[in-house]
């Protein structure tokens, strides 16, 4: 998911991306 990636600054998104 490229798009998971550019959502690191919004953690609403659930994921956890570091």
């Amino acid at each position: 998911m490229n798009n998971n990636v550019r959502l690191t600054s919004v953690p609403s998104e659930g994921m956890e991306i570091r």
